[in-house]
């Protein structure tokens, strides 16, 4: 980790130019609903959904305040995306890696402290699902708020063709007295809702009108935004939510005991 008051300052000087870069690049066509990003407020956690190729320079879009970015390893391989990360301020991290993703955090939380805002997609890869608004998310960005103090603000986006809807949500910190489930979950509820939202801007199909192979023609056109995606690599970071010990017995708490449900605490009735 090499940060240098120096490269600090020249990320932050070529942001402009990336804003045109950004501009030149991706041509669709942005409409933003919801919060306005407070003025007197710099600093955030950005937390964005995730489902294709064009998130990223539709966020620096919408924000317009530099940022860094958690991205995977992998993108070193793409030579254009890679300049483009590191000319912007890039942070890169082996999701399979528990060494590098504790590393990627330590790093994000260094540039919070130097007055320096990041983004991540929370869903840890593309939501390719369809059904689902949001994937579970990924508990380190609550942890990164907590320690740095940093507020997360999320904001979702909805695509329709050429069209973005960007719904910007309200900035608030992690509560200190709740658990990092409850946490994530508000955030995961907050993402859902911003999207679900959204949706009110984009024109509606009813399902019974979907035509046959309509998802896997939608999901051929999301890979289409980013041809060097390992379509198989980024299905396997997918983080899977397990019922915990707690959740499992909780319901014991309310059982009235009687002769009918006594197996349940493994008791043998005579």
């Amino acid at each position: 980790m090499s940060y240098s008051k120096f490269k600090l300052f020249a990320k932050q000087m070529l942001h402009p130019v990336m804003m045109l870069f950004a501009a030149l690049y991706d041509r669709t066509k942005i409409e933003i609903i919801g919060n306005a990003i407070p003025p007197t407020q710099k600093l955030y956690i950005y937390a964005v959904n995730h489902s294709n190729g064009h998130d990223f320079p539709v966020t620096a879009k919408a924000i317009r305040r530099h940022f860094y970015i958690l991205a995977d390893f992998t993108m070193k391989n793409d030579i254009f995306a890679d300049l483009v990360n590191r000319l912007n301020g890039c942070i890169y991290v082996d999701r399979l890696s528990k060494e590098s993703r504790k590393q990627s955090k330590e790093e994000m939380l260094f540039l919070l402290k130097s007055g320096k805002s990041v983004l991540l997609f929370p869903e840890g890869t593309w939501n390719l699902t369809p059904n689902l608004m949001t994937l579970p998310l990924n508990w380190g960005i609550i942890e990164l708020s907590q320690l740095s103090g940093v507020p997360i603000l999320p904001l979702t986006i909805n695509y329709s063709g050429k069209k973005a809807v960007v719904n910007i949500g309200e900035a608030y910190l992690p509560s200190q007295e709740k658990t990092k489930k409850e946490n994530i979950d508000a955030l995961r509820e907050s993402l859902a809702t911003l999207l679900y939202n959204s949706q009110d801007c984009l024109p509606t199909i009813s399902r019974d009108n979907l035509p046959n192979g309509y998802y896997a023609e939608w999901l051929e056109k999301q890979l289409t935004t980013y041809k060097k995606l390992d379509y198989e690599y980024e299905m396997s970071v997918v983080r899977h939510e397990y019922v915990s010990h707690e959740e499992v017995f909780d319901h014991l708490k309310t059982i009235q005991p009687s002769f009918n449900n006594a197996f349940l605490w493994n008791k043998r009735i005579k």
